[in-house]
């Protein structure tokens, strides 16, 4: 998009597939692409004015994913798996020459900076404490590498931007009692927070003359923009009524450019001008429905099995008087997701066909404070269970919703919620299922998961060794034999994440228990696809029998 004229132009030609990167000494774009949704990221890099595609590297069975340019537009900074942990590369763009910049033994996600000093900074863990990360940096010829700021050895902290003139780091620690955000001198390491622990602060950048600090404030399930004035830390509310996803300074500082969502309001690119504190759509997408013709979405809060307040979103269809509805719990995807108050597609189509959509955000969400992101560590598809099992009798005592017909529905970590629900927790007494892409046994998907997923799942369930009998206990297909309620099973043949093996285990165990497939339960496979939904058709695909399932299964 030109900021002068807000014209904008499509350049991906439909070949970008994640973290891609612009490279203006050379006019192209470096991006990672997997095939068919496997998740096994190259490297490429495509020339704006040919279009022709050239690919960097080829990794056989791991991922990489671009981070950042060296000043001089010389050399690609990139993390790879090919010693199975995570570690940074730099790639010569000329020669194609890579060499191993970093050797940590654990894995790690971060953002890369590469300052004019000769020197990468970026955030990872080599402490025993699946919790802790720090910021650490690595010389640009990989010569040295050290820890270089700590909060905590109980704590986490990320980068999320470098100034332009390379003096100072955008970061957050979640080592108080909210997700903080803080600017960090490199010269002396001395660092300001910001904010007075009330919200959860999302650092998004610092603007180009280092006086402004912009995050994310999150308000439960809204989310607003703040500008902190870096030194006084004076700060200003760029409020609407909606949710902000991600903003950036633009245009020289004169403006921002932020995506933006509300119920009835589509996510779309918006600019904020601060001359004239205006707000201005640059790009909208169509949708088939009028404004009037949206369902709304209403925070509720409902209370627990321990008395711990829940928030969620509910969205009804237009109530007839003296009629009840079926209604769905819908488990979004984590650990660690946000149901915030946005407009919800998939919500709206479930509500325009006569259900009532519920989505909690049960312990273990973000946006809450550290204290409720880490209530299920320890504890997964234990207290996290019971909200979404209390967030079933919530919709019981609605006067229009019927208590006998109420799903429950979710992928990934809700396809793996909803596997349980049905299972260990089956005596709630659901109507039906559906698990999109869901885990079925901890220690298989442990096994079969990419690089880094066993440090993933000992972080919230422990060493299995030393916590057997949990792991077990929390896996669905150990308690597959309470099963009362007709399920739905949709899984991706390629999906590293929550793997084939997943699905399948459960289906199997179905049918040794006399199960009929068609009858208890309903087994779909999608071909040359992955975890992730990449096209529009695979989503429209997935809902039309997700609807068509609760049609049939809800029905009076």
């Amino acid at each position: 998009m030109n900021p002068k004229t807000e014209e904008y132009k499509l350049i991906s030609k439909g070949h970008f597939e994640s973290n891609f990167i612009r490279v203006p000494q050379r006019n192209s774009i470096i991006f990672a692409k997997d095939i068919d949704g496997d998740e096994k990221y190259a490297l490429y890099m495509m020339d704006l004015e040919s279009d022709e595609i050239t690919q960097l590297t080829t990794p056989p069975h791991y991922q990489e994913f671009p981070l950042t340019l060296s000043p001089d537009g010389c050399y690609l900074a990139f993390t790879s798996q090919r010693e199975r942990s995570t570690n940074i590369y730099k790639l010569d763009l000329s020669s194609n020459d890579i060499i191993q910049l970093t050797n940590h033994k654990k894995p790690f996600n971060s953002y890369v900076f590469w300052s004019s000093n000769g020197w990468l900074y970026y955030s990872a863990n080599e402490t025993d404490n699946r919790l802790n990360y720090d910021i650490w940096i690595v010389k640009e010829d990989g010569s040295k590498n050290e820890l270089f700021y700590r909060f905590s050895d109980t704590s986490s902290e990320r980068i999320f931007d470098m100034s332009k003139d390379c003096k100072y780091l955008l970061i957050s620690t979640d080592g108080k009692e909210t997700q903080q955000s803080g600017v960090l001198e490199l010269e002396t390491k001395k660092i300001k927070w910001y904010g007075n622990e009330k919200f959860d602060e999302r650092p998004l950048e610092i603007s180009d003359d280092n006086s402004k600090v912009m995050v994310r404030r999150s308000l439960g399930v809204k989310r607003t923009l703040v500008l902190y004035d870096r030194e006084t830390e004076e700060e200003e509310t760029i409020s609407a009524e909606g949710v902000f996803s991600t903003a950036q300074f633009w245009n020289n500082d004169e403006s921002i450019i932020y995506s933006f969502s509300a119920p009835k309001i589509p996510n779309s690119i918006w600019r904020y001008d601060f001359k004239d504190k205006t707000h201005k759509i640059l790009v909208y997408p169509k949708i088939p429905l009028q404004n009037e013709q949206l369902c709304n979405s209403q925070y509720i809060e409902y209370r627990s099995f321990d008395g711990l307040k829940i928030p969620a979103n509910l969205i009804k269809p237009k109530i007839k008087s003296n009629q009840k509805y079926p209604a769905i719990v819908f488990l979004i995807g984590g650990p660690g997701g946000n149901a915030s108050l946005i407009f919800d597609s998939v919500g709206q189509i479930f509500a325009q066909s006569g259900f009532v959509w519920l989505v909690p955000n049960i312990r273990g969400s973000s946006g809450f404070g550290t204290e409720y992101y880490r209530m299920n560590i320890m504890d997964l598809g234990g207290g996290d269970a019971k909200d979404a099992v209390y967030a079933k009798k919530y919709l019981e005592s609605l006067d229009y919703v019927d208590p006998k017909r109420i799903a429950a529905f979710g992928g990934s970590y809700g396809g793996y919620m909803t596997y349980l629900l049905l299972t260990k927790y089956s005596e709630a007494n659901w109507k039906a299922g559906s698990a999109w892409v869901g885990i079925t046994h901890w220690k298989t998907v442990a096994e079969q998961g990419p690089g880094g997923y066993q440090e993933l799942i000992e972080g919230l369930l422990g060493k299995y060794e030393e916590n057997k009998e949990l792991w077990e206990d929390r896996s669905p297909l150990t308690h597959i034999d309470k099963i009362k309620a007709p399920i739905q099973m949709i899984q991706a043949v390629n999906d590293p994440r929550c793997p084939i093996g997943e699905s399948r285990q459960f289906r199997d165990r179905l049918l040794e228990l006399g199960k009929k497939e068609g009858e208890d339960f309903e087994y779909i496979e999608l071909g040359e696809k992955g975890h992730g939904i990449r096209e529009k058709e695979d989503l429209a695909h997935i809902i039309k029998l997700v609807l068509d399932f609760f049609k049939r299964r809800l029905k009076e």
